[in-house]
């Protein structure tokens, strides 16, 4: 601000011989001195909300400037001189380093506000209010003049401007829900509810998905109207807010229901206050803030086609339905063929149960491919069923077969076969059929990678489309591989030998790690060990449930952590998959916890190398789904081996080979510790370089993790897996 004294025997002046310091232009001066030490800049999210550190300068500096160079008696914005605009313009983009023109506008509306508010201000504080220390702006700001001064009141007092004014007021009366977002705005508030949500406390949200909950904006408008209490509890002050919130929730059930169905913005929060968003004339779009549009916020509308005006004869109706007739026809054919195999395999499982007719014999056409579709039932001469795979109790290798034209078993793949531990086993969100088991596929064997398997989905249906995902299989073309049967270890085989009879009576089981182990591991790897103790012996796997949200495809909706896997990481011994995908869980709920939000998260079992190499066009279309739900992130951790990422060259039909970057991070010392490394890096991305740019450079050296890096990891896996899955 500059020194400014004004002598004046003007009796319109209140009776001082100075005037204090008037104010001029707003140099900015903090800017001006951050912007000397380096490079200031301003970011923009998807919405099109300015975000960053500068972010309250930035609009501060608009403001100052439009205050500076937009005469108050311009009349409205777009009256204003187009050379004023593209000054303002130009400042801001060398002031902020931004590199384009794209901005232009979003930066115009915001000054076009500012400059209204400044005049809001002038007519409240020196003619509705009267300011208690000047009866003139003129003697307060630099660039308003008495001249400019009186002729802004005389327009302020003319009928014309009375009636805007009482439209004005019209207008404002109907916002019957303020706000209590302060100069933070939506973008400004986001980062501190995903720390602490002013709906935690509200009983009714139980009922709401956490997607819905953090995503929609129906519930970030409600936010904004929540106040704090002194005790520190939230709520909501206003009635008509708290009866448009259950509104809110209700229209929440009804779409987990089906019965109601958003589009674009007539979506929870129109149905709930029953207003289009277009006309309310306010500029903004409710629940995200100032400046962002409809077509920002929810993109293009649909293109209606025109119609032509009158009728159309009975030759083009007839046309027009064919049409829709063949078109409805090629989109359903898919499915329909699908559900018919999958109807044919339920009615022979089902006809296995029963006698066949009087009169047929087994050499009968009837029964030619009993061989494959006749799954046997118990005899009176057996307690058990005669496949074995009907027997086991946890997970086992096996051999997976199909039917061949002559009605003999094809082997095609190899796979995992799981227990069937109820009636009510779901696959791929299907119920399991019956004489059928859940299956793994985990490798196709060479010239098979075509055939359909057993019971297709309306996802896959081919060998090569179901690698790394859980299907059904006929019972009785599964067989267990002898060769690569997953077997109890020699510490476990001596430990059951030299169980007491009392023991195998009551099944309990003996800790999964010796006394010389256990002294040496963490509180909560400690008190893991502990809790699989309390577990039946016979119970050699844990089921964990898989976010979809989180991996981003649908064929697998749980996975196996075995007691065994649980063992290996207790030791230090190499680590299966499945304890990967739960720490890629625990590091999602942790990046949520630190508002985290520029990290995504790939599955390792859709981007395996098995994967690349049997159908790497479906590993190619998964990575694009996974960039494409991810692209507003600056990393997609995705833990694998490389040689799964280098086997792909090309991603999207791209004709350049992709440059695969190498980081320097520690490397291990020996051949097992990968998981372990592979543990921390994810680790430490997220809660400590979640904001950088690029990786390169963030690890000092290569060195290897020390032991203490690596038990905080496996403390980590310990302490989530006993909260989530114990």
């Amino acid at each position: 601000m500059t020194d400014h004294t004004r002598e004046t025997s003007s009796p319109t002046l209140k009776e001082t011989c100075t005037v204090p310091k008037t104010r001029g232009p707003n140099s900015c001066r903090n800017l001006k001195k951050k912007k000397g030490k380096g490079e200031i800049s301003i970011q923009f999210d998807a919405l099109n909300r300015p975000i960053g550190e500068y972010k309250e300068k930035f609009v501060c500096y608009i403001g100052a400037l439009v205050r500076d160079r937009v005469n108050i008696n311009s009349g409205t914005w777009p009256d204003v001189d187009a050379t004023i605009k593209n000054s303002i313009w130009t400042d801001v983009k060398a002031q902020f380093g931004l590199q384009d023109d794209t901005q232009k506008s979003f930066v115009l509306k915001i000054a076009a506000k500012r400059w209204r508010d400044f005049k809001s201000r002038l007519k409240r504080e020196y003619i509705v209010n009267k300011h208690p220390k000047y009866e003139s702006p003129a003697q307060f700001y630099e660039y308003v003049s008495e001249e400019s001064w009186l002729k802004f009141v005389a327009n302020c007092e003319s009928e014309e401007f009375k009636k805007r004014s009482e439209k004005a007021k019209e207008r404002q009366a109907c916002n019957v829900h303020p706000h209590f977002l302060g100069s933070a705005g939506y973008a400004g508030k986001k980062a501190e509810w995903m720390m602490s949500d002013p709906l935690s406390s509200q009983s009714s949200c139980a009922s709401v998905s956490s997607t819905l909950l953090s995503d929609d904006r129906s519930f970030d408008w409600v936010r904004a109207k929540v106040k704090k209490s002194k005790e520190g509890n939230y709520y909501i002050p206003n009635e008509k807010t708290q009866e448009v919130f259950h509104k809110i929730i209700e229209k929440c059930d009804e779409v987990g229901q089906g019965t109601f169905q958003p589009h674009r913005h007539h979506d929870i929060l129109f149905a709930a206050l029953g207003k289009p968003e277009d006309k309310r004339g306010s500029g903004s779009v409710r629940g995200i803030g100032s400046y962002s549009t409809i077509r920002q916020v929810f993109g293009k509308p649909e293109q209606k086609q025109g119609i032509r005006s009158g009728f159309m004869s009975n030759d083009e109706v007839q046309v027009l339905m064919e049409t829709v007739k063949q078109n409805a026809l090629l989109e359903m054919q898919p499915k329909i063929d699908i559900l018919t195999q999958q109807l044919n395999i339920l009615l022979n499982n089902m006809s296995a149960t029963h006698q066949g007719p009087p009169g047929v014999s087994i050499s009968t056409p009837q029964s030619v491919y009993a061989p494959c579709f006749q799954p046997p039932t118990k005899s009176s001469c057996h307690s058990v069923d005669v496949y074995p795979v009907t027997t086991i109790k946890s997970r086992k290798k096996c051999i997976l077969a199909i039917c061949g034209f002559d009605g003999k078993p094809i082997d095609v793949a190899k796979g995992t076969v799981y227990p069937t531990t109820d009636e009510m086993t779901m696959v791929s969100d299907a119920l399991l059929l019956p004489n059928h088991v859940k299956v793994m596929v985990d490798e196709v064997l060479d010239g098979a990678e075509q055939y359909n398997f057993p019971v297709p989905t309306l996802q896959h249906y081919t060998l090569a489309h179901i690698v790394g995902s859980h299907a059904q299989w006929p019972t009785h073309l599964v067989t267990l591989d002898e060769e690569n049967v997953r077997t109890s270890s020699e510490r476990q085989n001596m430990q059951m030998t030299g169980q007491s009879a009392d023991q195998s009576a009551t099944y309990i089981r003996p800790p999964i790690v010796g006394e010389n182990v256990f002294l040496l591991l963490g509180t909560y790897c400690k008190e893991l060990v502990r809790a699989l103790s309390s577990f039946s012996v016979k119970k050699e796997y844990i089921d964990v449930e898989l976010d979809s949200a989180v991996f981003h495809h649908a064929n697998a909706n749980a996975v196996y952590v075995m007691i065994d896997d649980i063992y290996n990481l207790m030791t230090l011994a190499c680590l299966d998959v499945s304890i990967i995908q739960v720490f890629m869980l625990f590091l999602n709920k942790r990046g949520k916890q630190l508002g985290v939000t520029s990290i995504g998260f790939a599955c390792p079992t859709q981007i395996s190398a098995d994967m690349v190499h049997l159908n790497s066009s479906s590993v190619t279309s998964h990575f694009i789904k996974v960039m494409e739900e991810h692209k507003d992130q600056h990393f997609i951790l995705a833990p694998y081996h490389q040689k799964a990422f280098r086997s792909l060259s090309t991603i999207g039909g791209r004709t350049k080979a992709i440059d695969w970057k190498q980081c320097k991070c520690p490397q291990q010392s020996g051949g097992t510790e990968c998981g372990y490394y592979v543990l921390r890096y994810m680790l430490e991305i997220v809660t400590k370089y979640s904001k950088v740019d690029c990786l390169h450079g963030i690890f000092d050296n290569e060195a290897p993790y020390s032991l203490n890096d690596i038990d905080e990891v496996r403390e980590l896996w310990a302490e989530y897996f006993l909260e989530e899955c114990v």
